[in-house]
């Protein structure tokens, strides 16, 4: 006999969601947690006076911004969108960390930020799958 499937999961990848309870787990417990390590790595690598390696510091927000993103991707409630929520927020922590010092006040330096972010959103085109496309860009 033949194996029968839905034949679009080969065109159009399809997302295979957690139950309720481990996204209430991820929800109120382990993101809000991963979150506070972003946050606490983050602040490692802005402190100037830290005997850490800067390379070392880099490395560990790296890791914590990986783990963050797994853990959304896996809690992934939606079908459309949440890859896109994965991708985004991942850049979101980098383009944090790289913020212009003291708040960006200039116009040119806002629009380089700017710019870089829009560098890191895949392209918006007909007939795409942007959600798809922004978690493997």
């Amino acid at each position: 006999p033949a194996v029968m499937h839905n034949a679009s999961y080969a065109v159009r990848p399809q997302w295979l969601h957690a139950d309720f309870t481990a996204v209430q787990l991820l929800r109120h417990r382990i993101l809000p947690a991963a979150l506070r390590n972003v946050v606490k790595a983050a602040m490692a690598v802005r402190d100037n006076t830290s005997e850490e390696p800067l390379e070392r510091r880099l490395l560990t927000f790296a890791e914590v911004v990986a783990a963050f993103t797994y853990y959304l991707f896996n809690g992934a409630l939606y079908t459309r969108g949440s890859a896109a929520i994965g991708a985004l927020s991942h850049h979101a922590f980098f383009l944090w960390l790289l913020r212009p010092e003291g708040g960006g006040h200039d116009r040119a330096e806002r629009a380089r930020h700017r710019l870089q972010a829009l560098r890191c959103l895949p392209n918006w085109r007909p007939h795409a799958m942007p959600d798809i496309e922004a978690a493997s860009s």
